[in-house]
């Protein structure tokens, strides 16, 4: 899970800088939240931004996730295959 910012709705009020626990997010050059490698998804900005333009991703929302539904019957193909030990 990571954390998405939507910087076309962060107006940059600084909301979520003040109650990250972490100290992962601050306002960028362009005055729009950005957030650092120490952040941990606790999604405490996520309920404080007043625009509602930070949220939780989760992982069938990453970019190239492959969903568990994807793989469907796979072990079994690959155990008749013989490639299965």
């Amino acid at each position: 899970m990571g954390l998405v910012i939507d910087r076309d709705l962060c107006v940059g009020c600084g909301a979520c800088t003040g109650v990250c626990p972490f100290g992962a997010l601050s306002l960028g050059g362009d005055g729009k939240a950005e957030a650092s490698e120490a952040c941990t998804a606790c999604g405490s900005c996520v309920e404080a931004c007043p625009v509602k333009a930070i949220k939780l991703e989760s992982e069938g929302e990453r970019t190239g996730a492959v969903k568990a539904e994807e793989w469907r019957g796979v072990s079994e193909w690959l155990d008749a295959a013989g490639a299965v030990p």
